[in-house]
């Protein structure tokens, strides 16, 4: 018989945020602040086209089950992370890129649209999609909790460079995870763990694997 959840908020929640600590640690991170403007830019500039695939990778999760509850958590998330003003996370990245034109490194937006790593974003993008075409339904969903997760994490990082290498009026990117209770009460009536866990360590592998080409790129 599976193992039931009964409370995915306390059962899941530290093991994710282990494996989220495991992605701070990567040489990408890690590097981070000592990177020049131009690294930085050139390894994040595109990272729009993985947050738009993301979009998608939720809303694939609408033809995956028939169940209301789950239709309207999916359909609730999209809304929240996509239509409120200020929410919409491709659009918050984009503004945030923005405000670096100010810095006296800045070359242009070309040249970062051109030379900013597309080859790891691609790789992570198909891996996700094949998740998607792949994977059970409570599995894409856990990929999903998991992602919003390490947005979060990301976010944290790109703003504190933003704040050691900027002046003036600072626009930070969301550093919070709190939509991702939205994913996580999908669970509360009950699915299988293992279901769960392949979808955190599947997500958390891909996204290891983008840091580290990030890492290798920008130096």
């Amino acid at each position: 018989m599976a193992e039931q959840v009964t409370n995915v908020g306390l059962q899941i929640e530290s093991y994710l945020i282990d494996k989220i600590k495991t992605l701070e640690k990567s040489e990408y991170f890690s590097a981070l602040e000592k990177m020049s403007i131009n690294s930085y830019l050139i390894g994040i500039y595109n990272i729009p086209i993985l947050l738009m695939q993301y979009t998608t990778l939720i809303a694939t999760n609408l033809t995956k089950t028939t169940v209301i509850c789950h239709i309207n958590s999916i359909i609730n998330m999209l809304y929240l992370t996509n239509c409120l003003p200020n929410k919409n996370k491709v659009e918050n990245f984009n503004l945030f890129l923005s405000q670096f034109h100010k810095t006296n490194t800045y070359i242009s937006e070309n040249y970062y649209k051109q030379n900013s790593i597309v080859f790891a974003i691609d790789k992570a993008c198909n891996e996700l999609c094949q998740m998607a075409v792949d994977k059970s339904f409570f599995t894409c969903i856990a990929s999903c909790m998991t992602i919003e997760f390490i947005i979060a994490m990301m976010n944290k990082k790109l703003n504190s460079y933003a704040k050691s290498h900027l002046n003036g009026d600072i626009y930070f990117l969301n550093e919070s995870n709190i939509n991702a209770n939205i994913l996580i009460n999908i669970f509360n009536n009950g699915t299988d763990v293992k279901e769960i866990i392949e979808g955190v360590d599947s997500t958390i592998k891909i996204f290891s694997g983008f840091f580290s080409d990030l890492a290798k790129s920008c130096y």
